[in-house]
């Protein structure tokens, strides 16, 4: 098959005036200086616009460097302290069955002398556990319906609950299943429950 042809192109030549003339003037010799001498300085003043930023640069980061060298200094001389280790622990029951008795007795090896309602107690003690100090932050509560709001905003951030009952007062040890646990698992679903049995005080 033969492909097909295209027709020739006719070729037209422009008329000078419509060509563009791409030529530069031509400068004299004082021009020619003076351009390179202002082409030169404009060159001198961007190496020295560099020169500044980078010092500002270097400086600045010699800066980060030593505050950050003396806040690792700082923090090897004043390591964080044993006594930073904490647990909390809250106690829940019903009223009278010996939750103040108990964290009085623990943290002072005393006895209250006589009863008084808890409306919210916060103790601290320190322990040794595995050769370490622990603070034990004891937060005795009120177990009357009077005090359910105040109560419950002790609960948060709480690692452990011990619900107590009393063993001479059976209501108590039937509250443990319909009310406290129901009311420590509302607040926090996953904290460990202890169940203390407390003698008669």
């Amino acid at each position: 098959m033969k492909g097909r042809s295209c027709g020739k192109i006719k070729s037209e030549t422009m008329p000078p005036s419509s060509h563009t003339n791409w030529t530069r003037p031509l400068l004299k010799g004082g021009q020619t200086t003076q351009m390179m001498q202002a082409a030169r300085q404009q060159q001198q003043q961007q190496l020295a616009t560099v020169t500044t930023a980078t010092t500002a640069t270097t400086t600045s980061s010699m800066t980060i460097g030593a505050a950050a060298g003396a806040q690792n200094q700082n923090l090897a001389e004043h390591p964080a302290t044993p006594l930073d280790r904490r647990i909390k622990v809250v106690l829940v029951g019903d009223g009278a069955v010996g939750k103040t008795s108990l964290v009085v007795s623990y943290s002072t090896n005393g006895f209250p002398g006589e009863y008084v309602p808890t409306a919210f107690d916060n103790y601290n003690v320190v322990v040794n556990v595995d050769g370490q100090p622990l603070n034990v932050q004891l937060c005795d509560t009120a177990g009357q319906d009077d005090f359910d709001p105040l109560r419950s905003l002790c609960y948060p951030e709480t690692d452990v609950f011990l619900v107590c009952f009393s063993v001479v007062c059976p209501s108590s040890y039937h509250s443990v299943a319909s009310r406290w646990i129901n009311e420590v698992r509302k607040y926090c679903p996953n904290a460990p429950i202890i169940l203390v049995r407390y003698p008669e005080f």
